[in-house]
Formats: C-alpha cells, sequence, structure tokens
C-alpha cells in the first residue's frame, strides 16, 4: 500500500528546500519546537498513535521542495502557517477515502504570506463544498457543478491539482529521499 491509498492523508509541500525551511524555524526566536534530525521509513511509518512523529523530508523527485507529513493527531498543527508567515509557497491536500465515515477532500494554497486558494468537499452531517480566493488556471472547474458534492472534489482530483501546483506526487520517488530527514521537537 502506498501512502495515497491509505484511508487518510495530510499532506504539506513547501516550495522551498528542507535546509532553508529548517532555518527559518530554528532561527524564529519564539519557537516552543526545533527542527531535529529523524529516521526516515516511509511508507510504513505510522501515521497515528504511539511513535508517530510529524516528518519533514526532501522527495528525490523534487528535492527543490519540502514535504511535510503530521501525524494524524496533529493535523498541519503550527507546520503550514508559519511557513505562510516565512513567506514561504505552501499547498496542502487533505483527503479520505470514499468509505470514511467523515470524508473530505481539499486543497489550499498559500501566497505571500496569506491564503491564496481554498477548495473542500467534505461531509460532516452532510455534505458540503466550499470555496474561497481566484481559481488557479489548472483547476476542473466544470467538476464544481457537480450534482453531487462528493464528486466535486476527488482525492484524484486534489493529487491532479498537487501535481499541476509541481508536486509529483503519483512519482514513487516523491515518497523517498536521499538526504536526512527531520521532524520537531521542543527546545530545551
Amino acid at each position: 500500500m502506498t501512502v495515497l491509498d491509505r484511508s487518510y492523508f495530510d499532506l504539506v509541500v513547501v516550495r522551498a528546500p528542507l535546509s532553508e525551511v529548517a532555518r527559518a524555524f530554528d532561527d524564529y526566536p519564539s519557537m516552543r519546537v526545533k527542527v531535529s534530525a529523524t529516521p526516515f521509513v516511509f511508507p510504513s511509518q505510522s501515521y497515528s498513535g504511539e511513535g508517530s512523529t510529524m516528518l519533514l523530508w526532501t522527495p528525490e523527485a523534487a528535492p527543490h521542495l519540502t514535504a511535510f507529513m503530521p501525524h494524524a493527531a496533529s493535523s498541519d498543527y503550527f507546520f503550514r502557517s508559519y511557513c505562510a508567515q516565512f513567506l514561504f509557497e505552501v499547498a496542502e491536500v487533505r483527503s479520505t477515502s470514499q468509505q470514511a465515515e467523515d470524508q473530505i477532500n481539499s486543497f489550499e494554497v498559500d501566497a505571500d504570506g496569506k491564503p491564496r486558494r481554498m477548495v473542500r468537499a467534505m461531509k460532516d452531517e452532510r455534505w458540503e463544498f466550499l470555496q474561497e480566493g481566484s481559481p488557479l488556471a489548472f483547476e476542473q472547474m466544470e467538476r464544481y457543478a457537480s450534482r453531487l458534492v462528493r464528486d466535486r472534489l476527488t482525492r484524484d482530483m486534489v493529487l491532479d491539482y498537487l501535481e499541476a501546483w509541481g508536486t509529483p506526487v503519483r512519482d514513487e520517488a516523491f515518497w523517498r529521499t536521499g538526504m536526512p530527514a527531520a521532524t520537531f521537537v521542543a527546545r530545551p
């Protein structure tokens, strides 16, 4: 099973190398965490429960990017908002399988320190479709008019969007790295 086949995943991608992202976090004086080396054991790494980490890595398929997969309990926690504050361009996707009780497919982009685009289809008590910001050129706008709300934004679509944004998530080399991976640990 690949990461993209999991029943749920949350992936944040930053248009900057891991060394720049780590430096931004480590140099920010009020952060209660710092970046620390950690083993990279994807895709077998646990995504929830004891021993799961918030994992940052440099994808082999895109060494100019930093990929971040938080553990399930944290969502993206503080990462995306701080990356935007540091003026990195950031994309985040969240997706559940069609069998999940509370389904979601979401694609969000931050640029120039603020939210740029968000599109989301989710089922809470009922299905809702939300979008904010100006559509990006690669969006499949015609799908947003689908009668069934769940069909307006699917897992395949958010993966297509992420790839169009410049993140080759369907390439197996995206989920490997030849460089040290990192996580966040509390400052001493």
